[in-house]
């Protein structure tokens, strides 16, 4: 476009046509047709020099070769025709130039522009065809690269987007979860409401230490001064333990728990806790499961010396005498107690001998009171103490390692075997075969050894036989039958020793249980023997009968051998018939 003309728009690129209605170019379109962009060169007329730059291939080309004379040169497609710019050749325009027909057309290569390429026709370039080896170039195609995908333009920002968008999903998620975790914890809380029933709850526990035993308090069990040694309020921070509880049970944490030792001169010392759960019945479940653990002390070197009933305190009670028999020996006396949702436990230890088993009782009363009331509960009244049996615990029926006294003070540890087949052949003197005899219906045997005392024979031990039969009456015939075999054994063996001790009788329940005691020695030389402690024991169907593998220098004291008597009696009660 030539200075000072009016501006009027581009059109597309055509090739000129002979149609007379074009008034502005009556020029013979040239004869042959377009260049395609790869073809070889051939010989052609020289280009008309031009001062434009030759930035990249032209748009069209005519092919020499086809016609009588040369195809004029090619005139700027995008000036008006009949002015001066329009003579002038299309920017970038070369030589046309000749064709092999032979060769397969290849489009040719796309060169950028240049920056002033276009200076006297501004505007966008028309829109080419794609290419390929059958279209046609259009005339001045848009030689700018196709637009990038939008999707790989903007992934690295949709990639951030998306990072983020999970972190907050997952914040969102725990945030949500925690949420409905606390609502779900408060929901299942149990109403402050005080209440009569024994579901009061947790909301209701002593929120401060003042429930706990004071000075005193315990001054019904011991006359000596008391002291505080420690007091704390979390599990973390409990610094000692109830006896008998060496390895604890696996049991529902408190949301409330206290505990406080208190101590005196004259070797007595107390150990107070309380532990408030979320109900009543998880209490209720917990504090079953203490009196289990105290009912078959397993911590060495624990002997259960007695039980007894707590009438009028609380719910739940029990309490249990067990002795360390160590040196000297250390008596625990330990109640435990139950009202609604609260269980305590007061542990009082004394050296050398047992505190009166009335005290406890009397010390916790007041604390139980304070527990009694926050949980809606009775108050203690009308308490009152006695003696108990021992709850049953597994193998029902039989002796316990926590039943058997050691020989020696500080040394020694039972450890049991059984029940299983019978296998023992007695001593010699039962004059009937123990494995074979006609009438039991059914038999056993456990065998109790002694470790951890190096003085202890290698022959020391327990074996405890028992035969159950179908009638009581079956039953008393076996156990005389086994006695007069024992009394008249040094009658009929020469070599045996029979000493007849004083028969041992106990009463369980509506229960009796009878035992007779023998010592038995039989020589094997002139200067060697085995020695024997036996004790025959009859409760309604059940003979049991024991014995006890013992040297002149190793054996149980005649009070010991009572009281084994007399625990074999109160298990023999408690066997699963």
């Amino acid at each position: 476009m030539s200075a000072g003309e009016p501006f009027r728009p581009r059109r597309a690129w055509q090739q000129p046509t002979t149609d007379d209605s074009t008034a502005s170019d009556d020029t013979p379109a040239p004869v042959g047709r377009r260049a395609r962009r790869g073809e070889e060169p051939t010989a052609g007329p020289e280009p008309r020099p031009t001062d434009q730059p030759q930035a990249r291939p032209p748009a069209r080309a005519a092919v020499a070769g086809l016609g009588d004379e040369p195809p004029e040169p090619a005139v700027n497609p995008f000036a008006r025709p009949g002015t001066q710019s329009a003579e002038a050749p299309a920017p970038g325009a070369r030589p046309a130039t000749h064709v092999d027909a032979s060769a397969t057309p290849i489009p040719a290569p796309v060169m950028p522009r240049s920056a002033g390429e276009f200076a006297e026709s501004p505007g966008p370039a028309p829109r080419r065809s794609a290419l390929s080896s059958t279209t046609p170039l259009t005339p001045e195609g848009d030689d700018s690269p196709a637009p990038e995908h939008w999707l790989r333009a903007h992934r690295a920002t949709l990639t951030k987007w998306a990072a983020a968008g999970l972190i907050v999903a997952v914040v969102v998620a725990v945030l949500a979860f925690l949420i409905v975790r606390t609502v779900r914890q408060s929901a299942e809380q149990p109403s402050a409401a005080p209440s009569a029933s024994s579901t009061a709850t947790s909301a209701e526990a002593p929120a401060d230490v003042d429930v706990l035993l004071t000075p005193e308090d315990l001054a019904a069990v011991a006359s000596s001064a008391w002291t505080i040694t420690a007091t704390s309020q979390s599990l973390g921070d409990h610094s000692g333990r109830v006896a008998c509880f060496q390895t604890a049970p696996q049991e529902p944490n408190p949301t409330t728990t206290l505990q406080r030792t208190l101590a005196t001169t004259d070797e007595t010392a107390a150990l107070h806790r309380v532990d408030v759960f979320a109900d009543a019945d998880v209490a209720a479940e917990v504090f079953a499961s203490r009196v289990a653990v105290l009912s078959s002390c397993s911590e060495v070197p624990s002997y259960i010396v007695n039980a007894q009933s707590v009438s009028g305190l609380a719910e739940d009670t029990f309490q249990i005498t067990v002795e360390f028999q160590d040196d000297p020996s250390q008596f625990h006396t330990v109640l435990i107690t139950r009202a609604g949702a609260a269980v305590q436990m007061l542990d009082v230890t004394k050296f050398g001998s047992a505190i009166d088993s009335t005290t406890p009782a009397e010390a916790i009363t007041r604390s139980q009171e304070e527990l009694s009331e926050a949980q809606g509960t009775e108050a203690p009244s009308d308490v009152k103490v006695a003696g108990a049996v021992i709850p049953a615990v597994e193998p029902l029926g039989w002796l316990t390692p926590s039943d058997l006294p050691r020989i020696r003070s500080g040394a020694g540890r039972w450890s049991m075997t059984g029940p299983g087949d019978l296998t023992s052949a007695g001593t010699g003197c039962e004059n009937l075969t123990l494995a074979t005899e006609t009438g039991p219906s059914t038999r056993a045997q456990a065998t109790f050894l002694m470790t951890q005392d190096d003085e202890a024979p290698n022959t020391f031990g327990i074996d405890q036989m028992q035969f159950f039969f179908e009638k009581g009456d079956t039953a008393k015939d076996f156990a005389d039958k086994l006695v007069r075999g024992l009394t008249s054994c040094a009658d009929r063996v020469n070599t045996a020793t029979v000493k007849r001790l004083d028969d041992v009788k106990t009463t369980v329940g509506d229960a009796t249980g009878t035992s007779r005691l023998f010592e038995v020695s039989q020589a094997t030389s002139a200067t060697e023997s085995v020695e024997y402690q036996l004790l025959v024991t009859r409760v309604d169907d059940l003979v049991s009968y024991t014995l006890v593998s013992v040297t002149e220098d190793y054996r149980m004291t005649t009070d010991q051998l009572d009281a084994l008597a007399a625990r074999v009696a109160v298990r023999a009660t408690q066997a699963d018939s």
